[in-house]
């Protein structure tokens, strides 16, 4: 886990503030709605408020060299030479697509394809020299950071766990259970997950009392598994998620509203 620092940010009281979360993008696979994906870039580049942390599985990551690999589910504009350097052409074009909002990121973290495609093309470094040209700081595979949001009178500190998650949950209990399972392990205020292909958030209240003693308050929890821009079924390839019979899944990632006044804290697809 890393430990991955504090963001100040100045904001009107009453404001609301936008966090976005990148997760399970995989591009790079002929599943990937890209499309889709440069919509919601689009959308993060023209909200002047809009913060972001990610969550692993930007890239597809399956190389030649990988017992999932299937020619047929390249795009085509792969070629042949890009393969010798896989890693290298999938980073590269993720910075590409991420370079206009790249002063929005706060944290990047990896997630199993990326770290498989680094293991695979004994290229460890790519992730560390990626990260760098974002101007970013890094989460590894799981990490937390406050916001700290000030308006002049007071400070709003909200922490925040990301992790790039794990397991197979097909079912929305099982996702549901997953997703409870890390908000009940780790002190935090925003929790993100990804790597389900699922979108879903989960409130929680927490009752306690003030740091003064004087009475009874009740604290919110938010937690997120991020969603997916991966098709389950594409016309003209069976693809792994197909043929392993995942469920169809909406695509898109969300954005966490923080109401830094209010505490309150609610998510938009």
């Amino acid at each position: 886990m890393e430990r991955v620092g504090r963001f100040r940010f100045k904001c009107k009281k009453d404001s609301v503030q936008h966090l976005y979360q990148i997760t399970d993008v995989h591009l790079l696979s002929m599943a990937c709605a890209q499309n889709k994906f440069e919509e919601y870039l689009y959308q993060i580049k023209n909200d002047p408020v809009a913060i972001v942390i990610g969550t692993g599985d930007y890239i597809e990551g399956i190389s030649y060299n990988d017992i999932r690999f299937s020619p047929s589910e390249m795009p085509v504009k792969v070629r042949v030479c890009d393969l010798a350097d896989y890693g290298k052409y999938s980073f590269d074009l993720l910075y590409d697509m991420l370079k206009p909002i790249a002063s929005k990121i706060l944290a990047l973290g990896f997630g199993n394809h990326e770290y498989v495609l680094l293991d695979k093309t004994k290229s460890p470094h790519l992730w560390k020299d990626f990260i760098a040209k974002i101007g970013c700081k890094d989460l590894q595979y799981t990490g937390m950071l406050d916001l700290i949001f000030q308006n002049g009178v007071r400070d709003h500190i909200f922490r925040v766990a990301a992790h790039h998650g794990a397991g197979w949950a097909q079912k929305p209990g099982g996702v549901a259970i997953r997703l409870e399972d890390f908000m009940s392990g780790i002190d935090s205020d925003i929790f993100l997950m990804g790597h389900l292909h699922k979108q879903m958030y989960q409130k929680l209240e927490v009752v306690g009392c003030d740091p003064s003693m004087t009475k009874i308050i009740s604290t919110h929890r938010l937690g997120v598994v991020g969603g997916s821009f991966l098709r389950t079924y594409t016309e003209g390839v069976s693809t792994y998620a197909e043929k392993r019979g995942y469920r169809p899944t909406p695509l898109g990632n969300p954005c966490i509203t923080i109401q830094p006044e209010t505490r309150q804290l609610g998510v938009q697809w």
